[in-house]
């Protein structure tokens, strides 16, 4: 009988292991891209649970989703910017709108519906900010009038969440990241959110 592939429900407990683990700064910013490399293309639990076995386990594991806070369905605002990420629940869509403050939507801790999710970013003035799930099946739409359109969007798996993002930036560009491709810029972003959703413990499995 063959030996059946990691889910992708295991696939992203091991990404959040890594994640809070680099928010404890165990992990490297350089060693993101190679770890989950590995975690996507592990053939078995085994081979999945090597990657992070050097890791310490959660002590906050995180939620299911049906306990998760639900993401907004839509935001508007003419100054100021916004943030959403974290342990959320999201709808099948999303909207953002900002006059002048940009916009930093962060989904890789995010349970996405099984129809997929349509995020629509539209910012006049300060850009906008996307990360993705490693694994994610991405669709990208967008215009951008000053500052033009950066993507560096690993490969997906099967099995992984739809994500439909239609976006117009005025002036600041649109940025769309797989997990492990951040920019470095956004790493202080990910690991304080880590450390809010209750850091990996110091205890190795």
């Amino acid at each position: 009988m063959p030996v059946p592939r990691p889910s992708y429900k295991d696939q992203q407990a091991a990404v959040d292991r890594i994640k809070q683990a680099m928010a404890e700064d165990l992990v490297q910013f350089e060693e993101l891209d190679e770890r989950f490399a590995a975690v996507f293309t592990a053939e078995t639990q085994g081979d999945l649970d090597q990657v992070v076995a050097d890791l310490p386990v959660l002590t906050q594991p995180p939620p299911p989703a049906d306990a998760r806070h639900i993401a907004p369905g839509r935001s508007f605002g003419l100054i100021g910017g916004i943030d959403i990420g974290g342990w959320i629940a999201m709808g099948d869509k999303l909207a953002v709108t900002r006059g002048i403050g940009g916009a930093t939507i962060d989904l890789s801790s995010a349970t996405i519906p099984a129809s997929g999710a349509t995020i629509t970013v539209r910012v006049f003035v300060g850009g906008a900010t996307i990360i993705v799930p490693n694994g994610a099946r991405v669709q990208v739409d967008s215009i951008t009038l000053v500052g033009g359109k950066a993507e560096n969007i690993v490969p997906a798996v099967p099995d992984g969440p739809v994500i439909r993002i239609k976006g117009f930036v005025g002036v600041g560009g649109l940025g769309v990241y797989s997990l492990s491709r951040i920019p470095k810029r956004l790493l202080p972003l990910l690991n304080g959110r880590a450390k809010q959703l209750g850091g990996a413990g110091r205890s190795l499995p």
